[in-house]
């Protein structure tokens, strides 16, 4: 039973999310369709690659990736200042940039291990 919550939980955010910035966006309802029908595509084949490790490209453990609720206002804001092609551009460059951030947080932990390690050689020698 828990699973099918959380399975619900997440479909929700996944319908809920482009919903509501097409329909602030104005756009109609077969668009609004297609918006939504993407987004679990792209939501549901993320997660087959989390769950199934890819290489070394997922975790191995169920996590459902979808669309956050926290880009809401600046997805508005880009069809608004840009059109959709802003939209699709932001969405692609935002990406990599959070790689990036994460593996920028993974390095310098690993630097920082290494960097006290050293000195606990060191001192203990």
């Amino acid at each position: 039973m828990p699973a099918f919550q959380y399975v619900l939980l997440n479909i929700s955010g996944m319908i809920l999310t482009p919903m509501i910035i097409g329909n602030t966006c104005g756009l109609s309802i077969g668009q609004i369709e297609y918006f939504i029908f993407a987004s679990m595509l792209v939501g549901a084949v993320s997660t087959v690659i989390q769950v199934r490790r890819v290489g070394k490209v997922g975790s191995g453990y169920l996590m459902i990736l979808g669309p956050s609720g926290a880009f809401i206002s600046c997805s508005i804001s880009a069809v608004m200042m840009g059109g959709y092609p802003l939209l699709g551009t932001m969405t692609l460059l935002s990406a990599p940039i959070e790689g990036l951030i994460l593996l920028g947080k993974i390095a310098s932990h690993v630097v920082h291990d290494r960097i006290a390690d050293q000195h606990y050689v060191q001192f203990r020698v």
